[in-house]
């Protein structure tokens, strides 16, 4: 759903920003759209608290090169000098820290970008852009560490918002994952793929209900965090460790270690112990 809202305005060159909560997939479902695309280039620059302007320019000019003068424009114009045309993928363009007068500048700057075409450089000349396209991602507001950004902005871009994927796609999912290391376990088959997708989906609800943002800010658990998880299990030798012994394992590791205190961390043991009873009677 996500891709179809997006691909139009990636084929028309039209900016836009894609919002979502943390590790729903926003990445890489631009990254899919990106390599669908074609003659295009991309440069991606992902923003901290201290990302400016400058980060940007700095960016432009690695994939652009001088500015060179071009007929039918007044100015001299950035254009891609590796490609037909470039995309500009701002990754988490809400992070940076707004000023005293409540204003990020690096979306101002954008915001400059797009309304006039270009920007001036440190010698008061005015650069163009030629061929480029901004697209970016972006944690909603509400999110911790995150700012809300100006409408002037949201006005001249197109929003597109994408949630997380329905239980039953991610099911679908990491019963595929699990596809990749268990042909020669006792784990190979569909069905037995399909309960170990269930026993972490279970394992992640439970302790997303139980555990929240509210009661301390780093128990902030995603769905990128059960994939984590699963990964993990691509260290084991798994024709001599049990993979079912290894998934309750590794769970500990990327659930319980967050966990203050040994009242939460035994609310997770007998959480995760009613899980594994449920589907494997271990």
């Amino acid at each position: 759903q996500a891709q179809s809202l997006v691909t139009p305005w990636l084929e028309s060159g039209q900016p836009f920003v894609l919002v979502g909560p943390e590790g729903c997939g926003k990445a890489m479902v631009l990254e899919d759209c990106f390599s669908r695309l074609r003659s295009t280039a991309v440069a991606s620059l992902t923003c901290s608290a201290q990302t400016t302007a400058s980060n940007v320019i700095q960016k432009l000019a690695q994939c652009c090169g001088q500015p060179q003068s071009t007929a039918g424009s007044a100015h001299r114009v950035l254009r891609p000098k590796d490609a037909e045309r470039l995309v500009l993928y701002l990754k988490d363009i809400n992070l940076p820290k707004p000023d005293k007068y409540d204003t990020i500048q690096l979306i101002a700057f954008l915001q400059q970008l797009l309304t006039y075409g270009g920007f001036y450089d440190e010698s008061q000349e005015f650069i163009g852009l030629m061929n480029v396209q901004v697209v970016c991602s972006m944690n909603p507001a509400t999110t911790v560490g995150r700012h809300p950004i100006t409408t002037r902005f949201t006005a001249i871009a197109g929003i597109a918002y994408m949630p997380y994927a329905p239980r039953d796609e991610m099911a679908a999912v990491y019963a595929a994952m699990f596809e990749g290391f268990t042909d020669e376990t006792q784990y190979s088959s569909p069905s037995q793929r399909g309960l170990l997708a269930e026993t972490v989906l279970d394992v992640y609800d439970a302790v997303t209900r139980a555990f929240s943002a509210d009661d301390h800010r780093h128990y902030k658990f995603t769905p990128r965090t059960v994939t984590e998880w699963i990964q993990a299990i691509r260290r084991y030798d798994l024709l001599s460790v049990d993979l079912v012994e290894a998934l309750r394992y590794e769970a500990a590791r990327v659930f319980r270690d967050r966990l203050v205190g040994a009242e939460a961390r035994s609310k997770f043991d007998t959480v995760l112990g009613d899980v594994f009873r449920k589907y494997w009677r271990v």
